[in-house]
């Protein structure tokens, strides 16, 4: 006997074997055969496998008139009779239509029940072949819930557990449909309250609510009570978390990471960066030769500023800058002092700068730089070339100066002021307006 192994035959598929020479053990040649040479054989067929569902096991939110559609791996078998099925509860009202090759079975329905769990699983059915199903690539039985008329919350910002919150994060809440847009129709609680809510939404779907800031380092539970679908449907239900509960950050307060002064061409410059969240507001301080500090201007610099240049400086003094910053929560912090920077006579540069406020109403501030010790003269004229003000007229050191002008007794109009010294002028012009 002869056995000859061979790779596996394909599944269904008919061959044909010859035996065309072969000599006995003395030698002598085949002479013919007893049995039919060449002979032909057919392969098994290879059992059906069911390789996709739809709805998927899991799914939620299914239309109720969606058709259950089950897909094979092969050609089945049409006949009603060799495939049965079972769904739990059960619509009634099944028909039946094979496509694709007779490899995607639908099976249509009367509609599902709103918002009710499913459960299907094909029992039999039979290849073409007529093999029986030999298993499934996916869940079988499958599970699917219907959609529901009511709104379902199905994502929360922050999520439930969430830690190091900051502490001016907006709540943000998610629904699976269209919602309506009268924020007034939302019912909420947040506990503890940090109040001044206000509500917004950035798609049909998406609710935004801005508060007032957090305290640092608590947790807060929040719970949506009520909402309306744009069909007027409340919301009953959630996929996530409902309350929820999450922790804010710790409190790190303003981190200053530089802090500097240095000599400019109009002054002495004061740079700084901040690591991490920018505070609301700035304001620079500066001491003179040791002195305690204090603040340059009355109105602070936005968070965002990095440089400040100070043009009130005198040649030759030593003078330190610091940092006063109001976070958002209306916390104050203190940076500094710098090194002690001192601006050298020559750094000085003859000029006047724009006058401050323009238009002016009743008084105007007008600085101007003295690059040496020495005579100078400040005066106001109209346009048709009358002095109308002195505002300085003697001897000035060397550095900056700021003189206020009272323009509340003359006409509103443009006029010119000019600042003159023995080696040099200029002149700039300003509005009064009322």
């Amino acid at each position: 006997m002869l056995t000859l192994s061979h790779s596996d035959f394909e599944y269904g598929t008919e061959y044909t074997f010859e035996l065309t020479s072969a000599r006995s053990s003395s030698g002598r040649p085949l002479d013919g055969s007893v049995v039919p040479n060449p002979f032909d054989f057919t392969t098994e067929y290879q059992a059906p496998i069911l390789v996709s569902t739809d709805p998927e096991d899991g799914e939620t939110n299914v239309p109720i008139e969606t058709d259950v559609v089950l897909t094979f791996d092969r050609a089945m078998d049409t006949d009603p009779a060799t495939l049965t099925f079972d769904c739990a509860p059960d619509p009634g009202g099944w028909s039946r239509g094979w496509s694709d090759g007779d490899t995607v079975l639908t099976l249509s329905h009367d509609d599902f029940t709103e918002d009710t769990e499913y459960t299907f699983e094909l029992l039999t059915a039979k290849s073409a072949e007529g093999l029986d199903l030999a298993g499934s690539a996916v869940p079988n039985p499958f599970t699917f819930r219907t959609e529901s008329p009511w709104p379902i919350l199905i994502e929360t910002t922050p999520a439930d557990g969430a830690t190091d919150i900051p502490v001016g994060l907006d709540v943000i809440l998610v629904f699976d449909r269209p919602m309506d847009p009268d924020t007034g129709l939302v019912d909420f609680t947040c506990d503890p309250d940090p109040d001044g809510w206000e509500l917004s939404w950035t798609d049909d779907t998406t609710l935004h609510l801005a508060h007032d800031y957090f305290d640092y380092e608590t947790t807060y539970t929040f719970e949506l009570l009520d909402a309306l679908s744009e069909d007027g449907y409340h919301c009953s239900d959630s996929t996530v978390p409902n309350p929820f509960s999450f922790t804010t950050e710790e409190y790190v307060g303003v981190i200053l990471i530089a802090l500097g002064a240095s000599v400019a061409d109009e002054g002495a410059g004061v740079g700084w960066r901040f690591d991490g969240d920018l505070p609301l507001s700035i304001k620079v301080l500066r001491s003179e030769e040791g002195g305690s500090p204090e603040q340059l201007f009355t109105l602070g610099l936005p968070g965002d500023a990095l440089v400040y240049l100070d043009r009130g400086v005198e040649p030759g003094v030593g003078y330190s800058y610091w940092l006063e910053t109001v976070d958002a929560l209306g916390m104050s912090e203190r940076f500094g002092p710098t090194d002690v920077v001192k601006v050298r006579p020559e750094a000085l540069v003859f000029g006047i700068e724009n006058p401050y406020p323009q238009p002016a109403d009743d008084h105007v501030k007008l600085r101007y730089t003295l690059a040496e010790d020495g005579w100078v003269e400040l005066a106001v004229y109209d346009l048709a070339g009358r002095r109308v003000a002195t505002l300085v007229n003697g001897e000035r050191t060397a550095g900056r100066h700021e003189v206020s002008w009272d323009c509340s007794t003359v006409p509103s109009g443009v006029y010119l002021y000019r600042l003159e010294t023995s080696a040099d002028s200029l002149i700039k012009r300003l509005v009064v307006s009322r």
